[in-house]
Parts: C-alpha cells; structure tokens; sequence
C-alpha cells in the first residue's frame, strides 16, 4: 500500500470561549497517489485557507507556516507513525498541548474518498471519524473542498458542545450517533432473508478502532487461548462468555463500573440452548460507564460508517484491504489472497469513521441473542430477550467474500470457542 504526505495540510484549533485547546492541521495519507504533488500543494492551501476563512471565533487556526515549519524540522515525523507513544510526546512538546487533524484520500472503485479525523495528545486518540465525501474526480474533490470544511467544522463542534469535553479512552473512537437502514436491500447479490431491512436511530458511543488483541487479553485475564500467538493480533478461540468476563475484569482494573452482573450459579431461563454448558445469568446495567460488547444494531451502524453499499469500501472489497479467503471473491470479483491465518490488528485501511478490521481478521462478538429483525423502526436495540445462539458478525480469516458484507449476520452457541472468533468492546458515551 503506497503512502505519502502530501506536504502540509489545513491548521486549526479548538478555541470556544470555555476550551483553551489547540488543534493543528497536519498531513493526509494518500493512500493510492490520487494527487501529484503540486496538486496536493494545491489542496493545502486552497483548503487551509477556506477552514480559516469559515473559522470566525470557533476556531484559532494554526498557520500554515509554522505546521510546515514543524514538519521540516522534525525529519523523523511519518503519518505511519501516529500511534508510537514516543513520536506523539514530542508533537506534544513541539505544538504545546495541539491536538491535530488528519485524514486519508484513495479511490475505492472507480471514485475517490477522503476521510478527515481528530485527533489528541499525547495518547493520539481519535475524537471523530465522522467526516468523509466521496466524489467522482479531482475536479470535484477541489470543488467540494468548502462542503469537507463546513462538515469537519458541524463534526467538531457539535462534540464540544454536546458536553463541554472532548476525553475519548485511549485507542477508542466517538462513533456519533444516528439514524442508518439497517439489513440490505433485495437486490444486493448473497444477501440472506435475515437481512431485512428497517430503520434503527443509534445513541453515540466510544468504540475500540481495534479488535481486542492478545497483548490485552493476556493483562487482564492472565490466560491467552488463540492458536495464532502474537501480541498484536487479534485474541480469538474465546465464548461470548469470555469476552463478558473480560469487559467486567478491564472495567474493574480501570476503576470503572462493570457493567455486566454474572451469576454463574443460576441458570439464564432465556437461554433455551441444548449445548451450551454455562448458561450463565448475566444482566446488563445500561448505565454502566464501564466496557462491554457492542449491539448487534450498534456494529453494523459502525462497520457502514454512513455506507450503504455491501461492504465500507463500496460493491467490492479486494483482499488488499481485509483478511479473508480471497479464493471466494465477492460477486464473481478477482481472486484474492488466502493467508489461513489472522494478520496483527490495523494492518489494512480504516473505515471511513477509523475502525480497523470491521470486515474480516476475526469474527466479533455482539451481545444480541441472534433473531428475526423487527419491521418497524427502533431506537437502540438489543436484539431478542431470549434464544440460544449469540451474534457474531464481520467475517474472518477464514471467511469467503460475502460473509465479509455489512448486513450479514451469523450466530452460534454463547459458549462456543472458534478459532476465528474474537471481539472489540464499546463504552457508553453519555
């Protein structure tokens, strides 16, 4: 995958009169050289110069001199390298206390995306993946430059304002909330009837960009089960049971309250399985502040990321961007890559809202008992009160081409232990 900074891009910081923070504009990845290098020097000053044209008194903008400044004397800086601790703790000294903003541009099919994030220091967590357009040339990518400012600028404040804070956990996204069609339409090719389309509204909620990696799990349940051992790929041969007692065990380490009870000495009288030897009572406090799994509504409204297609990368996803059984392509597509094995968490792009491995790598486990969807419109559900059968849903290593799609979903007994599924966690945002 080719990477390059395009030189400079965009200033910016976060100056309500109640916060005090800085946020700087630093390069974007294009990710398949969309732009030649003057027309991303291009981009950078036309969009610089209308964020700080529509900036007023929202925002103290950071001038462009002194971002290119930053890069020019800082020779070591990469965008690869956000995610080193080091790396960040000197943009923290160097920028004093900026929190910046990024994004990435590549073509998915025959158009071109570009996706804009926030970011904080020194953790360099994401505040919001929320702003993201897709367009048919360059052309247009220029002219719609002023509608990307307006969204990032909407996207930004309205998180300020909703509690007067922008404290997002480390390695954690805000995934705002909304209202997506859940399901796929008739004529999307393998869809199953499971799939039926409704509208739910989502309450906004922190998700993992990652799924839970070996290195985590073994910190806080003392064990590691996966068969492909490496602290950076994703745990896998864990229950629903393990992943239930790993968000309670990580919330308590944290001094957050779990969310999850669990009485391992009565029976659930909604679990109506015939091989599932916990059958453990758990309940779910609502309100807790502390880690959990996400719905089964709450996953496919952050896989989509706003996409209405079969995949987040549009008709098609090629194995250059997931980890699946590329031997069974997607819709008579190309023939991919088969690796038989997980790849370590965040090795391809992110989705438009910045989660990694949404589709493939390992299969995630959701809360919901799996069941027919309700026709009608919802707002937050949690899936049926009973069954026998957890959902599981994004696809695997292991998976074929559709089973990788947004709207497919797949269930199994709660204290199964597959040797392709895993999990992220959530954590309520209010």
């Amino acid at each position: 995958m080719k990477k390059f900074l395009l030189t400079s891009i965009l200033a910016f910081i976060a100056a309500l009169v109640f916060s005090q923070e800085r946020i700087a504009v630093f390069p974007f990845e294009d990710m398949d050289n969309v732009l030649t290098r003057n027309e991303a020097a291009m981009f950078y000053r036309t969009f610089s110069d209308e964020f700080t044209n529509r900036s007023e008194d929202r925002f103290s903008v950071v001038p462009q001199q002194e971002i290119e400044g930053f890069i020019n004397t800082e020779t070591a800086f990469q965008l690869g390298e956000f995610f080193t601790r080091v790396k960040t703790a000197e943009m923290n000294r160097v920028l004093n206390e900026t929190q910046i903003l990024s994004g990435v541009i590549g073509r998915i099919g025959n158009n071109i995306r570009i996706t804009v994030y926030l970011y904080t220091y020194p953790e360099l967590v994401q505040l919001l993946g929320m702003t993201t357009i897709s367009i048919a040339n360059k052309d247009e990518l220029f002219r719609r430059i002023p509608e990307l400012v307006q969204n990032i600028q909407n996207a930004i404040t309205s998180v300020i304002e909703s509690d007067g804070t922008t404290t997002v956990p480390a390695n954690f996204v805000l995934i705002q909330g909304g209202t997506f069609t859940m399901g796929s339409p008739y004529n999307e090719p393998s869809r199953s009837v499971n799939e039926t389309q409704h509208q739910v509204r989502i309450t906004s909620f922190y998700m993992g960009i990652y799924e839970v990696t070996q290195r985590e799990y073994q910190e806080v349940m003392g064990t590691n089960p996966s068969n492909f051992k490496g602290n950076n790929l994703p745990v896998e041969l864990v229950s629903w049971y393990d992943a239930i007692e790993y968000c309670n065990r990580r919330s308590e380490r944290e001094g957050l309250t779990p969310v999850y009870t669990i009485d391992k000495s009565r029976r659930d009288p909604n679990n109506s399985s015939r091989i599932d030897t916990f059958r453990w009572l758990i309940t779910w406090n609502r309100n807790a502040n502390g880690y959990r799994l996400p719905t089964e509504a709450e996953w496919e409204y952050a896989c989509r990321a706003g996409t209405i297609t079969p995949f987040n990368t549009g008709n098609n996803i090629p194995t250059s961007m997931a980890n699946y059984d590329g031997r069974n392509p997607y819709n008579n597509s190309s023939r991919g890559t088969y690796r038989a094995r997980t790849t370590a968490v965040g090795s391809f792009a992110p989705n438009p809202w910045g989660l990694y491995d949404m589709h493939g790598n390992v299969y995630e486990w959701c809360w919901d008992w799996f069941g027919n969807y309700s026709a009608g419109a919802q707002t937050d559900p949690r899936g049926d009160v009973s069954g026998y059968e957890r959902v599981y849903r994004g696809g695997s290593w292991y998976s074929f081409g559709p089973i990788l799609r947004s709207a497919f979903r797949n269930c199994t007994d709660p204290s199964d232990r597959g040797h392709s599924i895993g999990f992220r966690v959530v954590r309520n945002a209010q």
